[in-house]
């Protein structure tokens, strides 16, 4: 419940997601974005070595979170901010 919001009111978009290979959180990320009835380029999937963009908002799975602010946390989700040079 405060994963999608946190991701959201940063107003960047898209909102990439990047996960743990174990752990493919972006099904959820896909479902509650139909559910809200937000546009589908609201998400885009990160391939497994790609980085996100500098000054995007990512939720990701991944326990290591390099050049990242934390701006929400619930198991095992992060939403974080990247840094911008």
């Amino acid at each position: 419940t405060k994963i999608l919001p946190a991701a959201l009111d940063t107003g960047r978009r898209p909102v990439y997601l990047r996960d743990a290979p174990a752990i493919p959180g972006y099904v959820q990320a896909f479902w509650y974005g139909a559910a809200l009835r937000l546009p589908q380029e609201t998400f885009v999937r990160l391939p497994t070595e790609a980085a996100p963009p500098e000054g995007s908002t990512v939720i990701t799975t991944e326990e290591a979170r390099p050049r990242c602010r934390v701006l929400a946390e619930s198991a095992p989700y992060t939403v974080c901010a990247t840094e911008e040079k």
